[in-house]
């Protein structure tokens, strides 16, 4: 499958509608949420939290639809958490009206549902997540090049999916012109980075490599379209519009690099420099190569490169 990003004009114009709508009160509070990231797809958006997509936002030619995992739905604490049984069979439908306050009724319940979807985000996703927080030049999340990686779910994961979905998609400037950067992150405790032979985490980059070289024409027009998309919706973080318009400003120099970076955290000072750990980051390093691996104990201390934009000074 060709990679596709972008919302038709239509689609828009409806998520604008629905920003200034009473009704639209979710959307507001989910596009300024600093936690959730809303992610442009092929004609519908991902409202990412820590890896958890809370709401699958569509639209079907008259309005916005929206799909959330029934997992997401649990109240984390429901001031009466037992549901009774009866011969064996529980009384959900018989007592409803006592049932339904197990369960997040609205998207408006921001709060609860980034509650309950902390139970399914691991510690690997938690750490992405504050990576994302705190980098403004991070323009995708979960990407995904392949149709089994975009159709998966969490119900369904697909075989391989997950190796076609990239952590983190950034954007860094060298020499003036945009350029997309790849990130994949692996917590110290992840086996895939270690093995006697090749860590199965140095086939996944190579995958991601051949996949980034196949869709790089693709991967341009859809950013560039969701660059677009953007600018034009209503309610986006002035930060995250700032890089959009720096983007298409400069957007026939984008260039996509290829070469995947790997990102290790999770690990403390001991572990660092512990001599088994010291062969595994060797031979990492000597696949990558030093540009291509970070290695940092903590997200906080990850950087994600930037570069300067021009016309900007942008921090380190």
């Amino acid at each position: 499958m060709a990679y596709r990003q972008g919302l038709s004009s239509d689609f828009v114009e409806a998520l604008n509608r629905l920003y200034e709508a009473p009704e639209g009160s979710w959307w507001r509070k989910m596009l300024a949420d600093p936690d959730l990231f809303v992610a442009i797809r092929n004609n519908y958006l991902n409202i990412y939290y820590r890896g958890c997509s809370l709401a699958k936002v569509s639209f079907d030619g008259s309005g916005i639809i929206t799909d959330t995992h029934y997992k997401y739905l649990l109240k984390p604490s429901a001031a009466r958490p037992y549901v009774r049984a009866v011969g064996g069979q529980f009384q959900i439908g018989q007592h409803w009206d006592s049932a339904k306050g197990l369960f997040i009724g609205s998207l408006d319940d921001v709060a609860d549902l980034k509650a309950a979807a902390r139970v399914y985000a691991g510690e690997e996703k938690k750490f992405v997540g504050a990576v994302i927080k705190a980098h403004g030049n991070v323009v995708d999340v979960e990407m995904a090049l392949t149709k089994d990686a975009e159709e998966a779910t969490d119900a369904s994961p697909g075989e391989g999916a997950s190796a076609k979905r990239i952590d983190i998609v950034a954007l860094r400037w060298e020499d003036a012109a945009p350029v997309l950067d790849f990130y994949e992150a692996k917590l110290f405790g992840n086996k895939e980075i270690r093995a006697e032979g090749d860590a199965k985490v140095l086939s996944q980059m190579e995958t991601y490599d051949g996949l980034l070289k196949q869709y790089a024409a693709d991967i341009c027009d859809g950013f560039k379209r969701s660059c677009e998309n953007l600018l034009m919706l209503k309610g986006i973080p002035d930060a995250r519009r700032s890089v959009a318009h720096a983007a298409l400003h400069q957007i026939d120099k984008l260039r996509i690099n290829t070469a995947p970076i790997l990102i290790i955290s999770g690990f403390d000072k001991d572990q660092s420099i512990g001599p088994t750990w010291a062969g595994h980051k060797a031979k990492l390093s000597s696949a990558l190569g030093p540009d291509r691996l970070i290695a940092r104990g903590s997200a906080s201390s990850v950087r994600l490169a930037t570069g300067v934009a021009p016309g900007a000074a942008v921090s380190a």
